[in-house]
């Protein structure tokens, strides 16, 4: 004889989030992020991202006037702004736990 058994997780919820959309100016040298598609999967320390609070898990929209989508190839982006040589501003969606007002 076999049982199944199904569980309801009723535990507390997570926190909710709020988004909004960060402008930053970057100039055309090592941004200091590492993406995974689009979102920001690491940011190193001492460098331009950094020095401008990028956050990990937050996710690139635009860069100049170029809209990021799922298709967008992110290495030949950034090189082909680099050799262009002008600073670059990208747009984040930031995500923060809101703290409910506690």
């Amino acid at each position: 004889e076999t049982t199944t058994a199904t569980t309801t997780n009723t535990g507390p919820k997570p926190p909710p989030t709020k988004s909004s959309l960060v402008a930053l100016k970057f100039q055309p040298t090592v941004l200091g992020m590492i993406f995974a598609d689009f979102r920001v999967l690491e940011v190193r320390p001492g460098t331009q991202a950094h020095e401008k609070g990028v956050r990990k898990g937050w996710s690139l929209k635009k860069a100049n006037d170029t809209e990021i989508t799922e298709e967008t190839n992110m290495k030949e982006l950034f090189i082909r702004f680099r050799q262009i040589g002008a600073p670059i501003t990208l747009v984040f969606e930031t995500s923060e736990i809101e703290d409910g007002g506690l």
